[in-house]
């Protein structure tokens, strides 16, 4: 595989899905960080990029993540490099809003459009990846310490045949899957051997079921990957809860961000499917947004931005007391304090 990410989505084989992809994308993120920021992904992603600096090459683990909201990854990228000083990791960041500026000696940047997850990765597995072990993590899972990195590394070093270390399953195990698993990876947050993955020629890339076959659900982001090492003899270890408890875990961040920036906060219409979880999934995430720019005992570089306008923050908030009530409001916000309390606390370690 080059180093070249699905071209096809972009130069036009397919025009139609190209044009759909596009004005999706528009709508949803470019428009709120202008035309020269879609140029940039596009431009990025037909492009191989810049290597990887000295630092990144010599690090043992990377972590990849990607950014449609830039001040959410800011975050995580400050949490995780405050958690994980003592060991030996470099960040690289796909930047998909177009807009992601960080420092050069904490992270490398590369623009590159907003295709499906499973398709970025693979372009950055097959031409960013370097080190001998890659945590693959959700820019809404936050670190606050080294102890689930530090566990997944042991078992990883121990068991030449463990191909990854789930730190977020499935919630879900789909019927294409029951048959090898009794739990999902995922591809939230899991460190992967990269010379297994390299040498079963493995993809991210979600993948139908045959079509004479009946299953309740697709293969979703690594799904297919967690099938095929299952049978061709490799092991896939979740991580037990207790080594999870220090992470921060904000279901969906991403996505209810970009639904506020499409519907300028009146995201009435989201939640009309399963009104109450999604109600609350949104409220945990907006929420969060508020205080974490709000709270002044986190750094500046933290709260310097906020992650959504005030006026679409304001606006989606309306839509909730209608659908939660003031108990499970209260319920969120007390755990969204936590949250933040974690982070003061992961930070103030530093002064």
């Amino acid at each position: 595989m080059d180093s070249q990410f699905d071209q096809e989505r972009v130069v036009g084989v397919k025009p139609i899905a190209v044009f759909r992809s596009f004005q999706e994308n528009w709508n949803r993120l470019y428009k709120h960080h202008g035309l020269s920021a879609l140029l940039r992904c596009v431009r990025g992603s037909i492009g191989s990029g810049a290597p990887l600096p000295e630092n990144g090459e010599r690090a043992e683990t990377q972590a990849i993540t990607f950014s449609v909201v830039p001040q959410l990854t800011k975050t995580w990228l400050h949490a995780l490099q405050q958690a994980l000083a003592e060991e030996s990791v470099f960040p690289v960041l796909g930047d998909c809003s177009g807009s992601l500026a960080v420092d050069e000696n904490d992270a490398f940047v590369y623009a590159t459009y907003n295709a499906p997850h499973g398709e970025k990765l693979d372009a950055f597995f097959a031409s960013k990846a370097s080190a001998d072990y890659i945590l693959v993590c959700d820019d809404d899972i936050l670190w606050t310490d080294a102890a689930p990195l530090r566990y997944a590394l042991e078992q990883l070093r121990a068991d030449p045949s463990l191909a990854v270390v789930s730190l977020h399953p499935r919630s879900h195990v789909s019927s294409l899957l029951r048959e090898v698993a009794t739990e999902a990876m995922g591809s939230y947050c899991i460190v992967v051997n990269r010379a297994i993955w390299e040498k079963e020629r493995l993809s991210f890339r979600i993948e139908q079921p045959p079509a004479n076959e009946s299953h309740d659900w697709f293969y979703d982001t690594a799904d297919k990957a967690n099938r095929l090492l299952v049978e061709r003899g490799y092991r896939i270890h979740i991580a037990p809860d207790e080594v999870l408890d220090s992470l921060i875990s904000l279901e969906g961040a991403s996505t209810w961000v970009l639904k506020a920036q499409k519907t300028a906060g009146d995201i009435q219409n989201e939640l009309k499917h399963d009104p109450v979880l999604r109600a609350a999934k949104a409220y945990r995430v907006y929420r969060f947004a508020e205080l974490l720019y709000t709270t002044e005992a986190l750094p500046l570089k933290i709260r310097e931005y906020p992650m959504l306008k005030h006026e679409y923050l304001h606006k989606a908030k309306q839509c909730f007391s209608e659908i939660l009530d003031a108990d499970a409001r209260s319920s969120i916000d007390k755990e969204v304090q936590e949250y933040i309390t974690r982070l003061v606390d992961l930070f103030s370690t530093s002064e």
